[in-house]
């Protein structure tokens, strides 16, 4: 999407995937390494203090009106145990990506690296503690050589962008508390420590050194009897990445602002809407002197990111949804006759899913969705370039 920046042929191969498609954009998901895996099961409603076990089959498949095509499906096995404050989890994923474009034909067939998780809470205390580590075991495909390199491919095609990455850790600490029956308080500190890789296989002495993460979250929840509001802030400052040892770029810092709204229609329909707003200052890069100078403009966009979903259960087993999302990244601020200049993009889906528990510990969900995005023309490209696609995601749980 955004030209002209520093590319590193794939890293987080353990990059973690919602259980919860519905409400996920996976293209602009937060940095992992928060205790994501076990989150993620302790929000799940079948996980009440045993072993779970999600399959999960997540296929996409995108085509441009330049003749431009590709494909993606990504298959996640994830297990985790909870018992008395102590939450264990463990994820792989197998990973098949298809870049059909002519020219710049590739495909990488892989595991992913295997990403684990331990944490405890102290649930006793007045305001109740978390702790969590997250490691990622780089046993997935970092580096790539040939054509193996045009499987990556633009992460709102598809959804994973990195195959491998390095021997990452990540400590984590939060807390929260309850003011009252309706409203809870929560605030976190982690630090995400990456490891070295080679991406390119076909060029030596390319190590390359991710910039690590310091990232602090707040968030505030307000129940009432039949709606929920959710408001949380998510802030990211990245230290400088290296390549061969040497400085070689600095992200922004990022500052994400997600609200979510539940309303209980009916006992048993309900809507649902998430909105989420990023922002991220502006990047440095290497100059002509060695050193990392602060770009002259900023050319991060802004996004907006906006998911509903309209949900009805019947007989205790069936939930249907029906789902509509939308993304807006702003133009960046460089003048349109600066090679970095980028005019945005409009994204825009609806699909259909639904769920079936075969028992109180066993379920399916389906998910279907096609969308439509737009990269806005610039003197460059001198028109918009239009995509369509579609994501096909299976969910099976089962709790023993």
């Amino acid at each position: 999407m955004r030209k002209n920046k520093p590319i590193w042929l794939l890293g987080v191969g353990a990059c973690f995937i919602s259980i919860h498609a519905y409400a996920v954009d996976a293209s602009e998901a937060p940095t992992p390494g928060t205790g994501d895996i076990i989150q993620r099961f302790a929000d799940h409603a079948l996980i009440k203090n045993k072993l779970s076990v999600v399959v999960e089959q997540n296929y996409f498949d995108w085509q441009n009106d330049q003749g431009d095509s590709g494909r993606q499906t990504i298959t996640p096995v994830t297990f985790a145990y909870r018992h008395e404050g102590f939450d264990f989890g463990l994820r792989r994923a197998y990973i098949d990506s298809v870049n059909s474009t002519a020219n710049r034909q590739g495909s990488v067939s892989t595991w992913s690296d295997t990403s684990l998780s331990a944490a405890y809470t102290f649930q006793k205390l007045a305001w109740p503690v978390r702790i969590n580590i997250d490691y990622n075991l780089p046993n997935g495909k970092a580096g790539l050589a040939g054509a193996e390199k045009n499987a990556i491919m633009d992460g709102a095609l598809v959804q994973q962008t990195r195959f491998g990455e390095g021997e990452n850790i990540a400590l984590g600490v939060g807390v929260t508390h309850a003011f009252s029956e309706q409203n809870i308080f929560g605030g976190g500190l982690s630090f995400l420590k990456r490891g070295v890789f080679s991406p390119n296989s076909d060029i030596a002495n390319t190590a390359l050194d991710l910039g690590d993460d310091t990232i602090v979250t707040l968030q505030w929840q307000h129940s009432a009897q039949n709606w929920m509001v959710i408001g949380g802030l998510i802030y990211t400052q990245s230290d400088v990445t290296q390549r061969g040892g040497l400085d070689y770029y600095k992200k922004g810092d990022r500052t994400d602002v997600n609200l979510t709204g539940i309303y209980a229609i009916s006992s048993t329909q309900k809507i649902q809407a998430n909105l989420r707003y990023s922002t991220q200052s502006q990047d440095r890069y290497l100059n002509s002197l060695g050193t990392l100078q602060q770009e002259s403009a900023n050319s991060n966009g802004d996004s907006t990111y906006l998911n509903l979903d309209w949900s009805k259960t019947w007989e205790g087993k069936h939930t249907l949804h029906v789902l509509a999302d939308s993304l807006e990244i702003t133009a960046n601020s460089y003048d349109q006759v600066n090679d970095l200049y980028n005019a945005g993009r409009n994204k825009f889906g609806v699909g259909l899913g639904y769920d079936y528990a075969f028992t109180p510990k066993s379920r399916i969900s389906l998910v279907f969705k096609t969308y439509e995005m737009k990269d806005k023309a610039t003197p460059a490209t001198l028109r918009d370039t239009k995509y369509t696609g579609n994501n096909v995601y299976i969910n099976i749980s089962h709790t023993f």
